[in-house]
This record gives structure tokens, sequence and C-alpha cells, in this order.
């Protein structure tokens, strides 16, 4: 089993002046941050208790923009009900409201069947107007134009832990093993099991941990493009996404979403 550390990747592009690296990373993402916040920032589900991951980027689909996210920093693992509110800084569980900074729309539902196909752990959250940016911290925005992932591909994430670290992509294609795939512990007020998953693409990291606990639903971004992708430091749990175009079925339909 393991245990897991998901995080979403998007090939994503920056606008304006690139991020060369040069100015030292901004790191006050797990703070209650002035509104509009930036993503890449630490956020939950308000039933979720202290149990906090990052809320990953903005996107935009039939009735707005939206946060995207992984399903169990969002939905709770399947158990998530539309209009649900999201907050940040996540915990604890007696938020304000007033820290609402988007509700629940819908999660792509994560499957515990023993030979389940999983291609994403994702839901999105309608926002708040006026409570979310669509930059993200230390990165900018990112582009609605879609990229093709490669070995070798750098890509660098903003999350709620580890704050901005990069790495290359290592594997494409990767699939959990069938007596090895992401464990969802029965905690956070959330459904639990454990899932297999195909389809996704492995980074490595420069140094150090590309991602630890809390990363969870981070947004990866190269300097172009942009595409749904799955990530899996090694030793560590893959996590993933639905951008770049892709189809989203959630709640009976299909969300194509970009970012926003």
């Amino acid at each position: 089993m393991r245990k897991h550390i998901s995080l979403i990747v998007l090939m994503g592009a920056i606008a304006g002046t690139p991020n060369a690296g040069s100015a030292a990373a901004v790191c006050n993402q797990g703070s209650d941050l002035a509104r509009p916040i930036s993503l890449g920032s630490a956020g939950s589900n308000i039933n979720m208790g202290c149990c906090t991951g990052t809320l990953g980027a903005m996107v935009k689909g039939p009735g707005g923009k939206y946060i995207l996210s992984n399903n169990h920093v969002l939905a709770r693992v399947n158990l998530g009900k539309n209009g649900e509110g999201i907050i940040q800084p996540g915990c604890p569980l007696s938020q304000p409201t007033d820290d609402i900074v988007a509700k629940l729309s819908a999660s792509s539902k994560i499957s515990f069947a023993p030979k389940g196909k999983n291609k994403i752990d994702a839901a999105i959250a309608h926002i708040v107007a006026g409570d979310v940016s669509s930059d993200i911290l230390n990165i900018g925005p990112i582009s609605s134009k879609p990229a093709t992932a490669a070995l070798n591909l750098p890509v660098q994430k903003m999350g709620a832990t580890t704050c901005l670290t990069k790495g290359t992509i290592e594997t494409i294609n990767f699939a959990t093993a069938p007596d090895s795939g992401v464990e969802y512990a029965d905690e956070c007020n959330s459904g639990s099991g454990t899932a297999n998953f195909v389809n996704q693409i492995v980074v490595k990291p420069i140094s150090g941990a590309f991602a630890a606990a809390g990363d969870s639903g981070s947004a990866g971004c190269t300097d172009f493009g942009i595409a749904g992708l799955y990530a899996d430091e090694p030793a560590s749990i893959p996590g993933v996404t639905a951008v770049g175009g892709t189809e989203f079925p959630a709640g009976g339909g299909d969300h194509r979403l970009r970012a926003a």
C-alpha cells in the first residue's frame, strides 16, 4: 500500500515575464491570505477538519470559473455534496464562513474496485466572486493552450507544504500495481479505500522532495502549454487532474475545462 500524496500537474504557461527562479520564493501559502487569494495556497473542504491540501489552479468551464484540486481535497473522497464550502486556509472545523472562497461544484468519482482503472482524482469548486485570483503564487497565471507530456520535460509546482519545487518528467503511462494502489485512509470525514490508477506520469525531483503531505492538489507548471497530467514522486503517491480540454465526468455530465 502507498500512503497518498497527490498533486495536480498542469503543463502550464506563465503569462508575462517567465519565472526564472532568480528571486526567492514567497512561502506564505499556509497563512490566511488577503482576498483575492493566489492559488497554490492551503485550503480544503470545510467539513474535513484540519486535513488540509492545496488549492491548485483556476479553470473555466460551463457556469463560470472554478478552483481545481484533488477529489480528496475538495470533495472528501466521493462523500462531498455540491455546495459544500471550500476554505482558505483549511482548519479548524469551526472555520468562519468568511473563509469560504469557493463552493464544491463537481468531482470525478474515485473507483475502489479491485480492477479499477482511475485516470483522475479531481474536483472543482465554483469561486466566490472577488475572492480568488487566477495567479499561482510564485508562478503566475497559466495558459489554456494544450501541451504534450514528454520525457525530461521540466515542471515546477507550488504546494501548501513544500512551497515551490522543481522536477522533470521521468516516466509516461505509469500505472499502479494491483497490489500497490493508492491508499485513502479512513480519516478527515472522507471516504476510504485503495484505488488503482492508469495512464499517469512520474515526476522526478531535481533535489529533495517534489511534494509532501499537504501538497495534494498542487499545480505543476512548465513555461508553455497546459495539459492534465498525473505525477508520482518516487516513493510517494500520485495525484491527478483534468484540464487542457480533457473531459471531466461528474454529476452525470462532462465538464470541459481550460485554465482561466
